[in-house]
């Protein structure tokens, strides 16, 4: 959960200090750092992977470099990176580069389909293109901190709490559920 990696970004950080120490550190010591947020060993190597990749790419741990790429070749850069799938490379655009990217979550991709804005099947992966073509650039970033928060609060996976969302009147799920349970009701 959000609360998990957080605290492991924080932990890692307070004891990195600098970024450009990263690639010095071990990997089990990068471990034991991330481990509460899931995966430890997997997160530790590809952690390494890549501040070692970014020194030697740009001369230091950092992403500024990617400041003076376009959005498509700083995608490409992210994606080649371990462990960074579109999902992680569109975050950081968004929310580290402020690039109009959109990333599709899990939130994002139930609340999309729900409404019927998109009507998707999982894989995630498979659509996170065709969405973000949806998305006007000027309205991602919005539309993805709204959507994660919606999902997080009221528009759960599996007992969505559709009575106090503020856009269910717009959502094909709850018009249909409510059809389904209240028959004679019309919209």
């Amino acid at each position: 959960d959000d609360r998990s990696f957080s605290a492991a970004y924080r932990r890692l950080r307070r004891e990195v200090g600098s970024w450009k120490n990263l690639p010095r550190l071990s990997t089990a010591r990068i471990r034991r750092l991330v481990e509460a947020a899931g995966l430890g060993n997997q997160r530790a190597r590809e952690i390494k992977q890549i501040a070692r990749r970014l020194d030697r790419d740009f001369g230091s741990v950092t992403l500024s470099a990617l400041s003076g790429m376009s959005t498509d070749e700083a995608e490409e850069y992210l994606l080649g990176l371990p462990g960074i799938g579109k999902k992680s490379a569109r975050c950081i655009l968004m929310y580290s580069l402020a690039r109009p990217a959109f990333p599709v979550d899990t939130h994002c991709f139930r609340i999309l389909n729900r409404l019927g804005v998109i009507e998707a099947n999982l894989p995630i992966r498979q659509h996170e293109d065709k969405i973000q073509r949806l998305i006007p650039p000027s309205l991602r970033y919005s539309l993805h901190v709204t959507l994660v928060a919606l999902g997080r609060d009221l528009c759960h996976s599996r007992t969505p709490r559709c009575a106090p969302c503020p856009i269910r009147t717009d959502c094909a799920y709850y018009r249909r559920t409510r059809e389904r349970r209240h028959p004679q009701e019309k919209s």
